[in-house]
């Protein structure tokens, strides 16, 4: 009991702080032992520049992301993940930035939108290690089912809506990671592949017009590096920090059966 009363207040600090990080990928060793399971649960901040052919500017988009995650591990060295969890949608001067070059139209500000469901599924594992050192790989993909909406209203009897859906990525990287003093400090560089639909729809002096385009993030290429510190027993608790087009920081805590 006393075990998961840490757990649950740690998990809890994590939850209910303001930053967090992009989907974490964690170090290549896996988090508990053949035949086993472990259980995580995180709270993610994920900063992103998005372009597309029809954009004026890149747009940035931020997502507060709330998960729990499970692992099993089949064989030494290796483990499958699967993550279920909620993310919000947020992006500042989105209007401009975008619908500027969209529409004509300027001055409409930033665009949020609440909470939606996405998953996502992972492998990862060692190639080599010493006991110390080590260096491994790992692939995961991300998809949320969501469809993220806001409306303008300008000028009379003009409108104008957005949907932002389905927004998915596919990331694969190599990771090393030494161990000192019980820490696992670990990272890496990683390649990565996003994309989502933009659809705008609207209104404008009684003529109604229609636009959907494709856009990606505007790198495709990045890396990471994190942590993982033993708290007590089989829970331990993991940071971590990204660059793909844009910083992102934060952790989770993780409890191994």
């Amino acid at each position: 009991m006393k075990t998961f009363a840490v757990l649950a207040m740690v998990a809890g600090a994590i939850l209910m702080s303001g930053q967090a990080y992009a989907d974490q990928y964690g170090a290549p060793e896996p988090t508990t032992k053949v035949g086993e399971f472990a259980l995580s649960a995180g709270h993610t901040y994920y900063d992103s520049k998005w372009k597309s052919s029809d954009f004026r500017n890149s747009i940035n988009v931020s997502q507060s992301r709330i998960f729990i995650q499970g692992n099993y591990s089949p064989q030494k060295n290796w483990e499958g993940y699967i993550r279920g969890g909620a993310a919000n949608f947020r992006s500042k001067d989105f209007y401009d930035d975008a619908l500027g070059g969209l529409f004509g139209f300027t001055g409409f500000g930033n665009f949020n939108d609440n909470y939606q469901p996405y998953a996502a599924v992972g492998i990862k594992g060692l190639f080599y290690t010493d006991g110390i050192f080590g260096l491994g790989a790992f692939a995961q993909g991300t998809y949320q089912f969501a469809e993220y909406k806001s409306t303008v209203f300008f000028g009379q009897n003009n409108s104008l809506d957005f949907r932002f859906k389905n927004p998915w990525d596919i990331t694969m990287g190599i990771a090393g990671q030494v161990k000192v003093m019980g820490i696992t400090f670990y990272g890496g560089p990683l390649a990565y592949w996003t994309g989502a639909r933009v659809e705008f729809e609207g209104i404008q002096a009684g003529t109604p017009s229609f636009l959907s385009t494709r856009p990606h993030e505007n790198n495709h290429v990045g890396g990471f590096f994190g942590l993982k510190a033993p708290l007590y027993k089989r829970l331990s608790i993991m940071g971590e920090v990204q660059y793909k087009s844009d910083f992102s920081i934060g952790g989770s805590v993780v409890y191994s059966f």
